[in-house]
Formats: structure tokens, sequence, C-alpha cells
């Protein structure tokens, strides 16, 4: 079984990266460690993100 990971904080209080990176840095050395870390990979920042809604048989961006 595979798990997909999401870290992610709100746009109007972001986390600071360096509060965070010493958390994950450990979480995913351990993670490869094991043998169960299949990749990673950072996100856009969520004010780039597209939403998309169905509005009966049509898709709305």
């Amino acid at each position: 079984m595979k798990y997909m990971l999401l870290i992610r904080s709100p746009a109007d209080t972001p986390v600071r990266r360096e509060d965070m990176l010493p958390r994950h840095e450990k979480f995913i050395e351990a993670t490869g460690r094991r043998g169960k870390l299949v990749d990673g990979a950072e996100l856009a920042d969520v004010t780039t993100a597209t939403t998309l809604r169905r509005q009966g048989n049509d898709t709305i961006v």
C-alpha cells in the first residue's frame, strides 16, 4: 500500500519554512531509511492553484 503525504499551511497564516524544515527533514530521513520513501517534490504556492468545477456537463475553470 502507498500513501501520499501533503504538508501545507494556510496562505493567510503561513508557517515559516525555517520552523518546519528540521521536522520535515527528520521525517524524510527516517522514511528513507525504512525504504518507504518513493519520491518527494515541493508544490507551487496555493495562490497559483486552479479550481475546476462541474456545472451540468460543463467543466468550469
